[in-house]
């Protein structure tokens, strides 16, 4: 509907938020936080499907090794593989115009303030619902993203896994209540990544106050990570090869080991890296409204490359 009078129509709204959904919401919303913007450089898009399917591998081969001279190889199938199902979520959040508030502004320029203010009062909204619920300290909410403290952790099933009957999918966890020490860092660490090349955490998520703590810890040998993190504004150290930043959402006395390989941030690909819009005009208002919505998942295939200290305090 358009505003009698004036060159500031209902067009323009539906363009400079259809705009601003496609170009800056996405990047406003998950450059924000080190964690998300770690999410959306691991994100690995997806165009179809009920569910997400993650190929797990729980069982070793038993019949790889040497051989001599005319030796039979067993061929038969095994079963060694079995598959993680993870649910879609969908975030979103509406704006809704009113020609009577348009009529009210005295100029363009007001009129522009107020869809700016709206814009940004629906980005912090959908940045605190996402952040949130990904650092929630429990999950059992399927519509909901699964949180960091459930995805590694012991005993929350993900996936559809029976974490108690398989423990080969429960993460690493370290629960001795204790100063923050590299030696204990490096004892997860380990297990996380069991020696092999490539296959070791890449960022240590912790809170501020113990972030602090490791950099006095390491302040004789003091460097920063890659300039990547310098560009978006965030600062964070290095222990082995990963980075170490902190979240203010993350919970106290917590680290995670995080890795990048089988943790996955899951968007449908068609919104990979934006806000849809859904537009509508309800039958009983004079209003002109516009839904801003997504759909991503949080996966994991292998738990057990995951980790977390808990009950750590500054030295």
């Amino acid at each position: 509907m358009a505003v009698p009078n004036s060159t500031f129509s209902d067009d323009f709204v539906a363009t400079a938020i259809a705009r601003w959904a496609n170009d800056a919401l996405y990047d406003q919303i998950f450059d924000k936080t080190f964690l998300l913007n770690w999410l959306k450089r691991n994100q690995r898009p997806l165009s179809d499907g009920l569910k997400i399917n993650e190929p797990l591998m729980y069982a070793q081969g038993t019949t790889a090794g040497s051989f001599t001279k005319g030796s039979t190889f067993v061929l038969a199938d095994r079963a060694i593989a079995t598959v993680a199902q993870y649910d879609w979520t969908t975030y979103g959040d509406g704006i809704a115009t009113y020609p009577q508030d348009q009529m009210k502004m005295a100029g363009d320029s007001q009129k522009v303030n107020l869809l700016a203010a709206k814009m940004d009062n629906l980005q912090r909204g959908l940045l605190d619902a996402i952040n949130t619920d990904l650092w929630a300290t429990s999950w059992s909410d399927s519509t909901k993203l699964i949180s960091i403290p459930a995805m590694i952790d012991t005993s929350t099933d993900i996936g559809g896994i029976d974490v108690s009957a398989q423990s080969w999918w429960a993460a690493r966890a370290e629960t001795t209540s204790e100063a923050l020490s590299t030696a204990r860092m490096g004892n997860t660490y380990n297990y996380c990544s069991l020696g092999q090349a490539g296959e070791a955490p890449d960022l240590l998520l912790t809170t501020q106050d113990l972030f602090e703590a490791y950099g006095e810890l390491v302040l004789p040998y003091y460097r920063f990570s890659d300039a990547r993190k310098g560009d978006i504004g965030f600062t964070s150290l290095r222990f082995m090869n990963a980075d170490v930043a902190f979240d203010e959402n993350c919970p106290s006395g917590y680290v995670f080991f995080l890795n990048g390989k089988y943790l996955k941030w899951t968007p449908h690909s068609d919104s990979a890296a934006k806000f849809l819009v859904w537009e509508g005009k309800p039958n009983d208002q004079i209003a002109n409204t516009r839904i801003l919505w997504g759909m991503f998942s949080l996966t994991c295939s292998r738990r057990s490359s995951l980790g977390y200290q808990s009950g750590k305090s500054a030295p």
